[in-house]
């Protein structure tokens, strides 16, 4: 099993990037306050809460209250999205849904489990985001942008389905969490060794 200090296809802590978190843009068949702006100038666009929403939070719909009781993830309201509060509880990974494939094949020969959510753009790229625990420890920056990958950390926000059963439209579940039961996040070094190896076959 990995853990966060792995070395897996060589590599190390050294080579993860720490950017500041971007801003996420419209996903469709998704409304509220949402806004849009590309990753390091070639990395996938990803759905983000704009400030306003983030200050005057709406009460939570069934679904977004179960993420929080059961899960104890941060979240809140954007119209009627759901989005997850990255920082300390968790953080976040987006990527093309191709390379998305094969981190979760990895990861899963690792026998890790990673909640998984499918997002299809307005421009009709279809992503998928990695939820894991946050990262902890900093470390010198390096790129992932070139594969399209975007790290999600403190003050980001990402899209969640509208319930944890949603397995159709978008946002959507590949992998949910299981109902009723307690989630453990990947380590998110672990994640990150699983893109880089999958990145450099």
């Amino acid at each position: 099993m990995l853990d966060q200090d792995a070395d897996v296809g060589h590599v190390t802590c050294s080579e993860v990037q720490v950017d500041a978190p971007p801003a996420l843009p419209t996903v469709v068949g998704v409304t509220g306050d949402v806004n849009s702006t590309a990753v390091g100038g070639s990395g996938p666009h990803v759905p983000s809460i704009s400030g306003a929403a983030a200050r005057s939070p709406l009460p939570l719909s069934p679904g977004a209250a179960y993420y929080a009781q059961a899960f104890g993830w941060p979240v809140v309201m954007a119209g009627d999205a759901v989005a997850a509060v990255c920082g300390t509880r968790l953080a976040a990974f987006t990527m093309p849904s191709g390379l998305g494939g094969e981190v979760n094949h990895l990861l899963k020969i690792h026998m890790l489990n990673a909640p998984v959510v499918e997002l299809l753009t307005e421009a009709g790229r279809t992503l998928w985001v990695f939820l894991c625990e946050p990262r902890r420890s900093a470390s010198p920056a390096s790129s992932l942008t070139i594969h399209r990958v975007a790290h999600h950390g403190e003050g980001s926000t990402v899209l969640l389905p509208p319930t944890v059963g949603t397995t159709a439209g978008s946002p959507r579940w590949v992998d949910q969490p299981q109902f009723g039961m307690k989630v453990e996040l990947p380590p998110w070094m672990s994640v990150f060794a699983c893109i880089r190896r999958a990145t450099l076959r």
